[in-house]
Order: C-alpha cells, then structure tokens, then sequence
C-alpha cells in the first residue's frame, strides 16, 4: 500500500495494521462499540455525546477514501447503525448538504496533518513536519 507522507504516523499504523486488528484505533473502535447501547451510544434518543461519536468515524472514512485505503464498519455494527443513523437525521440534513461540513477543515488547519480534501489549500499553507529522532 502506497503511504501518503502527510498522513498522520497513528492513522498509518491503522492502515498497516487493519488486518490484524491490533492497532491502538481498533482497539478504542472495540470499546466504544462495547459501550454503545444502541442505537446511540445511550439508547433510544441521540445526545449531545452521538454527535462526537458519529465526526470520529466519519472523518476515519472520510480519511480513508481519500487515502484510498478500505474503513470497513462492519466489524462494529452499533457504531455502524449510529454512523448511518445520525447521517440520516432530518433535522441534520441542512448541516451536511451545507459548506460548513463539506469544505471546512476537519481539524485544526493549522496543525494538523489531514483537514479534507473540500478544505484545500485553505489560509494556512501546507503542513509542516518534522521527525523528532
């Protein structure tokens, strides 16, 4: 698999460790599956709390289709229903039709290393990275 060299160091130990499902990211997508009731993380009403849950995995597929690498869901159904279910909410549907969620940036643009291919360039200029040995 070819390695963007932008891509955060965690995200590229997911993408090298997926199929063992050993990586630090499958192991904290396990747990929080475990504690979802379904189908949010609560029960039967979303709360303030689904939203957070649902950016999280959004932005992880979001990340992986523009890197080109496979974020397979399947593994955590609840996290699947709650991913699809808050994606499908009315009253949000504004929300993601709307800039602010397909060109902002993501995360902080002027740190981070993955803000989203609808952001651009943005303001900042490009991300700069140095190894600490």
């Amino acid at each position: 698999m070819r390695r963007p060299p932008t891509a955060p160091c965690s995200f590229l130990t997911y993408l090298r460790e997926t199929r063992t499902r050993s990586c630090a990211c499958c192991a904290h997508l396990a747990k929080l599956e475990g504690f979802c009731k379904g189908p949010f993380m609560c029960g039967p009403a979303m709360q303030s709390g689904d939203f957070h849950v649902f950016e999280m995995i959004d932005q992880h597929v979001m990340m992986c289709s523009e890197l080109g690498a496979a974020f397979d869901l399947k593994a955590y159904p609840k996290l699947a229903t709650l991913h699809t279910r808050v994606k499908n909410t009315p009253e949000l549907s504004a929300y993601f039709k709307s800039d602010m969620h397909a060109k902002y940036a993501v995360n902080n643009a002027q740190y981070a290393n993955h803000v989203g291919k609808g952001y651009g360039k943005g303001p900042f200029g490009p991300t700069l990275r140095e190894e600490v040995k």
